[in-house]
């Protein structure tokens, strides 16, 4: 009987709890922190931090369930920003993904599922063309690329907003080219012989996302809905297409030195889609702004 080995997703350690309760009560009380305009988990806002603006935010993602397979997946990034210009920002991003890998054998049937650990270094730039406080609509750009250490990424994003007093609508439309090295091993007249093949990967992902602001005075408090897709191609071939949505929660407090911003989502998948996505996804932002 095969052994299937399963990956235990654990809640954030009590420091780590106590570290984000000690600075919401901080923030709530006193003038410490400031926030960013930001309202989603997903999708970007078009405006940036104002210049000389620094923004720390650690995001936690839970993705688990998907067909027969135990599947889950806990990624934690901590990510830096930097308001250079009003129309220039940019940020510095530390991932670490824990997930379950399928072991196979030679008929292709899964055997296994393996836990493991990637670490991986980020860095994006985010241009605000419009600002929708002051425009028709808002327009941004977010440009982005990723280090693996067997694996490169380069991410663009089109952000498109819209404020109407207490309304705030948004798309944000995403592309991303994976470039993927794994080492192949073939066993040739005796001789092992070894050859890196390269994997070419396109993912279309457009986001949508509303927000009611229940309450506009400190504290800021925002109800609404954020829509997720996942499309994957191959070769100029659509593997996989898969939408999310669910609900989203935002509280903020800020004043003219400080703030900060907490923002939540849980987004079940709607198309049943589990080659390589999972059935939930949920995920929070802090963010604090110095």
């Amino acid at each position: 009987m095969s052994e299937v080995y399963r990956l235990r997703v654990r809640p954030p350690h009590a420091s780590l709890v106590f570290t984000i309760f000690l600075i919401l009560r901080i923030c709530g009380g006193s003038d410490v922190c400031h926030a960013q305009d930001r309202h989603f988990v997903y999708s970007y806002d078009s405006p940036n931090l104002p210049a000389g603006g620094v923004d720390i935010e650690p995001w936690i993602t839970f993705k688990w369930g998907g067909g027969d397979r135990l599947q889950r997946i806990y990624e934690q990034r901590l990510e830096f920003e930097l308001g250079i210009f009003r129309w220039l920002q940019t940020s510095f991003y530390l991932n670490l993904n824990s997930k379950l890998i399928e072991k196979k054998d030679s008929l292709g049937n899964t055997i296994a599922l393996q836990p493991s650990t990637s670490f991986s270094f980020s860095q994006a730039i985010k241009f605000a063309f419009l600002n929708p406080s002051v425009h028709p609509v808002g327009l941004g750009m977010y440009i982005e690329y990723y280090l693996y250490p067997h694996e490169t990424e380069l991410e663009g994003k089109l952000i498109i907003d819209k404020w109407l007093e207490r309304h705030i609508f948004l798309v944000n439309i995403t592309g991303e080219y994976e470039l993927e090295y794994e080492l192949e091993e073939e066993m040739v007249n005796g001789t092992m012989k070894r050859e890196v093949a390269k994997e070419h990967k396109f993912i279309f992902n457009p986001t949508f996302g509303y927000m009611y602001m229940v309450r506009r005075a400190k504290p800021v408090v925002g109800l609404g809905a954020e829509a997720y897709n996942h499309q994957d191609f191959k070769e100029g071939r659509r593997l996989h297409s898969a939408w999310y949505a669910g609900p989203t929660f935002l509280i903020a407090r800020s004043t003219d030195k400080a703030g900060f911003f907490l923002i939540g989502n849980l987004s079940p998948q709607l198309t049943q889609v589990y080659e390589g996505h999972q059935q939930f996804m949920m995920r929070f932002i802090l963010g604090i702004t110095f």
